[in-house]
Protein backbone atom coordinates (compact mmCIF):
# COMPACT_ATOMS: atom_id res chain seq x y z
CA UNK A 1 0.00 0.00 0.00
CA UNK A 2 1.25 3.56 -0.79
CA UNK A 3 2.44 5.53 1.69
CA UNK A 4 -0.60 8.15 0.58
CA UNK A 5 -3.44 5.69 0.91
CA UNK A 6 -1.84 4.51 4.22
CA UNK A 7 -2.08 8.41 5.28
CA UNK A 8 -4.95 9.00 4.14
CA UNK A 9 -6.54 5.91 5.82
CA UNK A 10 -5.02 6.95 8.85
CA UNK A 11 -6.44 10.38 8.38
CA UNK A 12 -10.12 9.08 8.06
CA UNK A 13 -10.14 7.19 11.02
CA UNK A 14 -8.57 10.63 12.95
CA UNK A 15 -11.85 12.36 11.67
CA UNK A 16 -14.00 8.99 12.77
CA UNK A 17 -15.24 7.69 9.88
CA UNK A 18 -16.20 3.81 10.39
CA UNK A 19 -14.07 1.05 9.12
CA UNK A 20 -15.96 -0.02 6.66
CA UNK A 21 -16.27 3.92 5.31
CA UNK A 22 -12.21 3.92 5.27
CA UNK A 23 -11.84 0.58 3.20
CA UNK A 24 -14.23 2.20 0.39
CA UNK A 25 -12.99 5.37 -0.03
CA UNK A 26 -9.48 3.61 -0.22
CA UNK A 27 -10.62 1.24 -2.60
CA UNK A 28 -11.60 4.40 -4.67
CA UNK A 29 -8.39 6.00 -4.54
CA UNK A 30 -6.58 2.29 -5.30
CA UNK A 31 -9.11 2.31 -8.40
CA UNK A 32 -8.53 6.11 -9.10
CA UNK A 33 -4.68 4.40 -9.11
CA UNK A 34 -5.39 1.26 -11.57
CA UNK A 35 -7.35 3.47 -14.32
CA UNK A 36 -4.21 5.55 -14.47
CA UNK A 37 -1.47 2.90 -13.99
CA UNK A 38 0.74 5.02 -12.05
CA UNK A 39 1.66 6.36 -9.01
CA UNK A 40 -0.95 8.34 -6.97
CA UNK A 41 1.49 10.99 -6.47
CA UNK A 42 1.97 11.10 -10.34
CA UNK A 43 -1.71 11.97 -11.19
CA UNK A 44 -2.39 15.80 -11.79
CA UNK A 45 -5.40 17.47 -10.74
CA UNK A 46 -6.87 17.36 -14.89
CA UNK A 47 -6.68 13.70 -14.79
CA UNK A 48 -8.60 13.66 -11.53
CA UNK A 49 -11.02 15.63 -13.13
CA UNK A 50 -11.05 13.72 -16.24
CA UNK A 51 -11.39 10.45 -14.29
CA UNK A 52 -14.78 11.47 -12.11
CA UNK A 53 -15.76 13.01 -15.47
CA UNK A 54 -15.42 9.57 -17.06
CA UNK A 55 -17.07 7.97 -14.01
CA UNK A 56 -20.28 9.59 -14.23
CA UNK A 57 -20.44 9.47 -18.04
CA UNK A 58 -19.36 5.74 -18.54
CA UNK A 59 -20.32 4.04 -15.07
CA UNK A 60 -23.56 6.49 -14.11
CA UNK A 61 -21.38 6.48 -10.76
CA UNK A 62 -22.56 9.88 -8.66
CA UNK A 63 -20.24 11.97 -6.98
CA UNK A 64 -21.00 12.79 -3.63
CA UNK A 65 -19.94 15.90 -1.42
CA UNK A 66 -19.91 15.98 2.33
Amino acid sequence: MSHIVKRFKEDLQLAGYAKRSIESYASSVLRLQRFYNKPLEDITEEELRQYWLCCQSEFDIKIMTR
